[in-house]
């Protein structure tokens, strides 16, 4: 068996693909493509696929503080995702025979594919290198993906209220108190 992650990303996904007919279900798009159907491959029951067309998936800002997984409406490409036990551990863009890998976490769950993963329990995962002073992090944040418009502006929080002093405050009750009494 080979060592590279997309090779083994490539068997695992042709045996995802393969079970469609016989497990998979159409399902709602999670995410920014919720106007469309996904398909849902129930692997077994420790193990789930989705593939969701029409979109791919990359990191990109949620809002102007909150960058994360997103996905990018894109006609040519699917997403395809492995869940095992209810944890993202492949993620990748299919775009005809080409396959880019977002989530690679290697582990005893491919040998259930009949992988040999040759002792690679290096992570592929694009948070590995979330800081400013990273090259990869710096590239990120000039390119498109990243520019494409936040999904919301983030939490609008009520202007906070004026603290009173004690002083203040003893006044302001007691004149609510004269207005309900007079009332």
């Amino acid at each position: 068996m080979t060592n590279s992650k997309i090779e083994r990303a490539r068997t695992i996904i042709a045996f995802a693909m393969s079970l469609d007919a016989e497990h998979g279900c159409n399902t709602p798009a999670r995410g920014t493509a919720g106007g469309l159907m996904a398909r849902h491959i129930q692997i077994d029951k420790r193990c789930a696929a989705t593939v969701t067309p029409a979109h791919r998936v990359g990191l990109g800002r949620h809002y102007e503080a909150k960058v994360g997984q997103r996905f990018f409406p894109d006609p040519d490409c699917r997403i395809f995702e492995l869940h095992v036990y209810d944890k993202p551990v492949l993620v990748a863009n299919l775009q005809a025979e080409d396959l880019e890998l977002h989530i690679y976490n290697p582990g005893s769950w491919e040998g259930w594919f009949g992988i040999d993963n040759e002792g690679d329990n290096v992570p592929h995962d694009p948070w590995l290198f979330a800081d400013e002073r990273s090259p990869q992090w710096k590239e990120l944040k000039q390119s498109a993906d990243f520019q494409v418009a936040p999904l919301r502006m983030g939490p609008q929080l009520p202007p906070p209220l004026p603290m009173l002093s004690r002083r203040q405050n003893a006044e302001f009750r007691k004149s609510s108190f004269r207005q309900t009494a007079s009332e």
